[in-house]
């Protein structure tokens, strides 16, 4: 207002009109022209000013509730994270994996979780630490060189399994999982990842590897791990060109001391003698309790049969010493058979079969004695020579024959499939098991032309059940080592499924460890063709070769059949229960079918349904059968009857 005064009296002056001026009409109509005009001016400034006071009040508000409706979300997602935040913790505490992560040096800069159980450390000890650095940390199936050259790499780790010794003295297992990290424009910023505590895992599976390569009554190796001892010793005696003995040890009269003072005390001899052996062999060598009351020993270095004769004689004298039983002092003697590489053979299983043979006639010499392996003490070559003969002309006379053994469902008794087993028909020696050709057939080559026509016999007969009825059959079919080792086995296998009109997926191949484990490679690549066709591959008697389930998991495969050492005791004795538990859990962890042969009562039906076991194959539910009576067992074993069973009952 004082402006527009202002201005208003300079007006004045400038058009000199005054007081003491008369007044001039024009210059006074002039002047209020123009002060009209300057009072609109003025008018329209306020009213422009006020529009825009209004406006940025408007838009102050409609900012202030922008504002609050950020805060509103800030706080709601600050809210979810914080849930989550608990939640992710929550489950890192309660559950065994922790995370961490790596700076682009490999240095820790992160971890959470229940890492001290998995490792020992806390997780602040392990801040600005490598791996590689950490005391004590160690990978177990490789080692920190080939894992830096990952990280340098910027490879994605999978499963690297490193383990460290815990403050108590017991190793602590864990698994470890991560991928490189990269931020947006490509620039390496690291690695995470997870790891997961396998310590019961770890010991789970080294107590079945204990169980199933240890004797538990005596502690000396068993069976499975003598063979894959004398496997091991003889490559190296082929390579070096050195001899070496297996010597077959069998208790005499082992009998009469379980009749007379029981099982628990023929246990006590029996460790007794696991003792003695042990003392009494060289540190090359090696001893196994392989049955009852036989004991083998690996004998390595052998420089002349006089020298081991003396040998088998002070393991004679060693057994023989006395040892008191009830208060009363006993002898327990021995027959030793004797069999040598390369002289009576150069098979693991030839060696064992001949030493056995041997021992055999040591006992018939008046026990308590050695005896070598001799040609007199096997069939006369004549005599393998027909047999290998007729074997040539049982294929194309059509004396080979498939028998049928079913498999059920252990939870609801369905048929889920029968295993293919291979007789001959031989014209003057009746039905011959396998045992009696198929050594022959290996050793000849036939098993090849023997393992066709099972495959496309099998196949045939399946596809056969398929259109004769609405239930599909799975057939399984075993393959030899010779087989398996063909590079051409996948044809094959397409061959016969195309020739038949079977479909892959009712098709089962069963093979044992050591076929895999002998060239693994090649065997991996040979099991990822056969499954891509949709076939399916089962391990046969699982638990007498590698028994690792960690080595097995690598390869493609569906299912492990359990073999029917560990099932014939799964009642009564301890340690066969504890591997055939162990064995079903494990395989289960790897998502695999597991299937008990040499089932043969009802009580080892009852233990293997509650430990979770899929499938049983035994004389329990039936015998190996011809092709004709299995519609009749699938019949009995099919959903709809078992049903209709139940509901009568």
């Amino acid at each position: 207002m004082n402006r527009l005064h202002d201005l208003l009296a300079r007006q004045l002056e400038a058009d000199e009109l005054s007081p003491d001026v008369p007044p001039d009409p024009a210059a006074w109509r002039n002047l209020l022209a123009r002060v009209a005009g300057a009072y609109g001016q003025a008018d329209q400034e306020r009213q422009r000013l006020a529009q825009e006071r209004d406006g940025a009040v408007r838009e102050l508000e409609a900012l202030r509730r922008e504002r609050e409706s950020i805060e509103s979300r800030v706080v709601e997602r600050t809210a979810e994270l914080a849930a989550s935040e608990a939640r992710f913790r929550s489950l890192a505490l309660l559950g065994s994996d922790w995370f961490w992560e790596l700076d682009t040096q490999f240095a820790f800069v992160s971890t959470s979780g229940d890492l001290p159980a998995a490792i020992g450390l806390a997780a602040e000890a392990l801040i600005g630490m490598r791996p590689w650095d950490v005391p004590g940390f160690e990978p177990v199936a490789c080692d920190w060189p080939s894992l830096q050259a990952q990280l340098d790499a910027h490879e994605p780790l999978r499963d690297v399994v490193v383990c460290r010794q815990l403050p108590d003295g017991r190793l602590g297992y864990a698994s470890i999982t991560g991928e490189p990290r990269f931020a947006a424009d490509g620039t390496f910023t690291g690695y995470r990842g997870i790891g997961r505590d396998i310590t019961r895992q770890k010991i789970a599976e080294e107590k079945v590897n204990r169980l199933a390569h240890y004797d538990p009554l005596t502690g000396l190796f068993n069976r499975t791990a003598f063979f894959q001892g004398l496997e091991h010793a003889l490559a190296l005696a082929r390579r070096h060109n050195r001899s070496l003995a297996v010597l077959f040890v069998d208790l005499d009269g082992f009998k009469d001391v379980n009749d007379a003072f029981g099982h628990g005390t023929g246990d006590d001899v029996l460790r007794v003698m696991g003792r003695r052996l042990t003392q009494a062999i060289r540190g090359t060598d090696t001893v196994a309790r392989v049955g009852g009351d036989e004991f083998m020993v690996l004998a390595d270095l052998v420089d002349d049969e006089g020298r081991l004769r003396e040998f088998g004689q002070r393991l004679l004298d060693t057994i023989a010493e006395p040892f008191v039983l009830d208060g009363q002092e006993c002898r327990v003697s021995a027959s030793i058979g004797i069999a040598l590489f390369p002289k009576d053979g150069e098979e693991a299983t030839t060696l064992f079969k001949k030493a056995d043979v041997a021992m055999y006639r040591a006992k018939e010499s008046g026990r308590n004695s050695v005896a070598f392996f001799s040609v007199d003490d096997t069939p006369s070559a004549q005599d393998r020579v027909v047999l290998g003969a007729g074997l040539r002309r049982a294929l194309d006379a059509g004396q080979l024959l498939l028998l049928y053994q079913p498999k059920v469902s252990t939870h609801t008794g369905v048929l889920t499939g029968v295993e293919a087993l291979v007789r001959w028909q031989h014209p003057e020696r009746g039905l011959l098991p396998p045992h009696a050709f198929i050594p022959m057939a290996e050793d000849s080559g036939l098993i090849r032309a023997i393992g066709h026509w099972v495959m496309q016999s099998a196949c045939a007969q399946a596809q056969q059940w398929r259109t004769e009825t609405a239930v599909p059959i799975r057939v399984a079919v075993n393959l030899s080592a010779r087989q398996f080792g063909d590079e051409h086995l996948a044809a094959e296998i397409a061959r016969a499924l195309a020739e038949t009109g079977l479909p892959a997926e009712l098709l089962e191949l069963e093979i044992t460890e050591s076929m895999m484990m002998a060239h693994p490679d090649r065997a991996a690549a040979t099991l990822l063709e056969v499954r891509a066709m949709g076939v399916q591959v089962s391990i046969d008697d699982f638990g007498t070769g590698y028994s690792s389930l960690a080595r097995l998991k690598k390869f493609p495969i569906d299912g492990v059949k359990i073999d029917r050492s560990f099932i014939r005791d799964i009642v009564t004795s301890p340690d066969d229960a504890a591997i055939t538990t162990a064995i079903i859990a494990m395989a289960h962890s790897l998502r695999l079918r597991v299937v008990a042969e040499g089932v043969e009562s009802r009580a080892q039906v009852r233990f293997l349904r509650e430990r979770g076991c899929d499938e049983i194959q035994g004389f329990y539910y039936s015998r190996p059968v011809p092709a004709s009576k299995i519609l009749a067992i699938a019949q009995r074993h099919s959903a709809p009857r078992l049903r209709a069973v139940e509901r009568s009952a």
